[in-house]
């Protein structure tokens, strides 16, 4: 058991033996196809079971279509998708793990869209900000409801599963009725906390009346957070969770697992970035009940094994974890932590239209494609690497496990790339965890690593490699503006390393992420006059993670920083920056500095000159395309997987 002794105690749920107490928690993936499991579903969940996690959890599963959907994901509403979840069952407890099925029903989550036209249904008729309008469920629609949970929980136990997860969390139906915020009934099903967890208790009971032998955990909020904000209403607090928590017990859950859910700035609560952020929930909750307690929250391994010896719970439900580093809980029991790829919360695995897909893991979803442990080269080739950023060192690294003799050049004194200031922004700390990671498993493979070192053409073609992988980066865009050179300009990645300065009245050509990120960092410092100037007409229009936007937006608003958006640059002076607003004015706007932050252009130059004149030769990251962390890893990986 190594340093993780509590972690790797077994445990039991119910009637439920686990070889350790690390629970894979439930992750949305939408890959089901018409509600049907597919292979590459299957393929995600017995990674993590050879990966050695206790118990897999599936992704929410609806009871009921179409009005109960979430998503594009697994349906069991039907018996016709036992045969495929029965599928999923038995491979997963053949790779060791046992397997739980999350069930859910959307509530006034669904759109439109989902449920084919039908209008989403919920405690009460209310509509939220960011929601369609919903409507109320009458009591004898309740009742059929909680039939529907019921209903598919045999379907489960038949399909061979071990253990069923109700979903009475997030804002989802079930946390609905229990939340103020939705739930607005003045009958048996609202008003005070024991009446709107009703429908919650009556399923719980209902299924160990139907399935006494079968496990049932109960997951829901601790807390509420930003209901306020967003919705201008009180969210559920953490005295009606203690009273949900004592009244799941008495009603058969052999287990409650301790969420929580946040809307507005507070949407990161949902997947928190400092490790251990819900501990205080579920520490309070185990207080409360007798029944076995699962926490969840950036539970990092030596976080979750202090709470388990701490007594603040009985589980540790790592999720984000497991899509970086499948193979965590084999790691930890072989003492190998700086061996585990960290989650960097960078928040893409919650990105649209691909969920769980990892910015540190390429193989995250894709687990048939590219097969684990990876598969050695038939031959071994001299491949030589230029550029030693996160792509770069991902090839590199990936070249060198499957048997190749590999150099990395990197023109810097340090490895790294643009994730030296990657970190840098407010939020983004953990981004900070991937180079030194890299790093280790460079050495570890033992990639021959050249700093200093900038190759040139002539300098690549006496090497006589047989494969080269380019990941020079990208170029900053120096946007044609007349007077540029007269003013005082930085360039924002410089800012964002410390290598430059920004005075008190500054003016940000720029508004995307990395633009309003730098207007994040310095109108945090305060006492700036900060403007954001772009020729588009929307701020942030790149990006995949919608509450990355509006949280990072509500900032920039909140704190003063002015935009004007739809411009046409005039010129620049000694005085600021003179440009022609969307309404056709001219105006200066006053600056002692200009921060450039208006994109960048692939560095294709060495790339174009080695085509034809090296049998193998790639590209990969911004030396394509100026993109995100996410897109350099995989591209890294994927050159090098195909050598």
């Amino acid at each position: 058991m190594g340093s993780f002794p509590k972690l790797f105690e077994p445990g039991r749920i119910g009637n439920v033996e686990l070889r350790n107490r690390i629970i894979m928690p439930a992750m949305g993936n939408h890959w089901a196809e018409d509600g049907y499991i597919v292979q590459k579903q299957i393929d995600y969940y017995v990674e993590r079971a050879r990966g050695g996690v206790g118990l897999v959890t599936t992704e929410a599963c609806c009871v009921h279509l179409p009005e109960g959907k979430m998503f594009e994901q697994t349906s069991v509403d039907d018996d016709k998708y036992i045969p495929g979840l029965g599928k999923l069952a038995e491979a997963v407890k053949k790779n060791g793990a046992k397997i739980s099925i999350q069930l859910g029903h959307a509530g006034a989550a669904a759109t439109l869209k989902l449920t084919g036209g039908l209008m989403s249904v919920g405690p009460s008729a209310v509509r939220r900000s960011g929601y369609e309008q919903v409507r109320a469920l009458t009591v004898t629609e309740i009742k059929e409801t909680r039939d529907y949970f019921i209903e598919a929980a045999t379907r489960a136990q038949k399909a061979g599963f071990d253990a069923i997860e109700l979903h009475a969390a997030h804002h989802y139906l079930l946390a609905q009725f229990h939340s103020p915020a939705w739930n607005e009934r003045n009958d048996e099903y609202g008003g005070n906390i024991r009446n709107r967890a009703r429908l919650t208790m009556e399923i719980v009971d209902g299924i160990k009346n139907r399935l006494p032998e079968m496990p049932v955990i109960c997951r829901f909020n601790g807390t509420e957070y930003g209901t306020e904000e967003f919705f201008g209403t009180p969210g559920l607090t953490l005295e009606d969770a203690l009273e949900i928590a004592r009244l799941a017990e008495t009603s058969g859950a052999d287990a409650v697992h301790i969420s929580a859910y946040g809307w507005g700035t507070e949407k990161t609560r949902n997947i928190p970035t400092s490790a251990g952020a819900l501990l205080h929930i579920a520490e309070a909750i185990k207080k409360a009940v007798s029944v076995p307690v699962i926490a969840v929250g950036r539970l990092l391994p030596e976080v979750g094994e202090a709470a388990l010896r701490e007594g603040k719970a009985d589980f540790a439900a790592i999720g984000r974890g497991l899509l970086a580093d499948p193979y965590l809980p084999q790691k930890l029991l072989a003492d190998d932590v700086e061996g585990i790829a960290p989650c960097i919360t960078c928040y893409q695995c919650m990105g649209e239209p691909r969920m769980n897909i990892c910015s540190v893991n390429a193989r995250s979803g894709e687990e048939g494609k590219y097969p684990h442990p990876m598969p050695k080269a038939p031959r071994s080739k001299k491949v030589i690497v230029i550029g030693g950023g996160p792509g770069g060192m991902e090839a590199a690294r990936v070249a060198a496990l499957r048997g190749y003799k590999v150099t990395l050049y990197e023109k810097e004194e340090e490895l790294g790339g643009k994730l030296l200031v990657a970190d840098k922004p407010s939020s983004k700390e953990n981004i900070g965890l991937l180079k030194p990671y890299l790093k280790r498993q460079l050495e570890k493979a033992m990639v021959k690593v050249e700093l200093g070192h900038e190759a040139t053409v002539e300098w690549v073609l006496a090497q006589h490699a047989e494969v080269v992988i380019v990941a020079i980066g990208a170029k900053p865009t120096r946007p044609n503006i007349k007077g540029l050179e007269k003013a005082c300009v930085v360039d924002a990645l410089e800012l964002l390393a410390g290598k430059a300065e920004a005075g008190n009245k500054v003016v940000i050509i720029g508004g995307e992420m990395v633009g309003c990120e730098v207007a994040d960092g310095l109108s945090e410092l305060g006492g700036k006059e900060i403007t954001i100037v772009r020729r588009g007409t929307g701020l942030m229009t790149e990006t995949r993670v919608p509450r990355l936007r509006y949280i990072l937006l509500h900032n920039l608003e909140s704190r003063g920083v002015k935009f004007e958006l739809g411009v046409t640059y005039k010129e620049a002076n000694e005085n600021g920056l003179v440009i022609k607003d969307r309404e056709g004015n001219e105006k200066l706007l006053e600056a002692d500095t200009i921060v450039l932050a208006a994109g960048a252009q692939p560095d294709t130059r060495l790339l174009d000159e080695l085509k034809g004149k090296i049998p193998e030769v790639f590209s990969v990251g911004d030396a394509i395309e100026p993109r995100q962390i996410l897109h350099a890893i995989h591209e890294g990986f994927k050159v090098a997987y195909s050598l």
